[in-house]
């Protein structure tokens, strides 16, 4: 079987978290050229990296190849990217991470959440031909 890439169903993603994706997206560039430019590599690598997990939705969906990855719904990225788009502009940048005592410990549950419903929805995922997600890999 030959590998097919997909056209990017951007049809399916609703209009309110494809304008919020493409905000961070473009947020993550500047602050990108901003750290270049000032010379500080490791935040603008950060960004970088930050700006390719901004995709990781989009490389689901174009080189899913027929597999379950495909069946992720776009409110996973969705988290992912309000994750991001809290921590590097503003924690990183606006230096939130310093200025207030909390925001750290913020970052950390709210990751935690968002591990959780990536978690979740994947258990679902593969659980879908046998009916009803089990109990006990939902909790896992």
């Amino acid at each position: 079987m030959a590998f097919k890439i997909k056209k990017d169903p951007i049809g399916t993603i609703p209009k309110g978290q494809l304008i919020f994706w493409i905000i961070v997206r473009v947020s993550l560039i500047i602050c990108s050229a901003y750290s270049f430019i000032n010379g500080d590599l490791v935040m603008g690598f950060e960004s970088v990296f930050c700006f390719i997990f901004t995709h990781l939705w989009d490389m689901f969906q174009i080189f899913g190849n027929g597999s379950f990855i495909e069946e992720v719904p776009p409110i996973s990225q969705t988290a992912l990217n309000l994750i991001i788009f809290i921590g590097i502009p503003f924690g990183s940048y606006l230096s939130l991470f310093d200025r207030i005592w909390w925001f750290d410990i913020f970052m950390h549950f709210m990751s935690g959440v968002v591990c959780a419903v990536f978690g979740y929805d994947f258990a679902v995922i593969i659980q879908r031909k046998k009916g009803q997600c089990a109990a006990t890999l939902a909790a896992l």
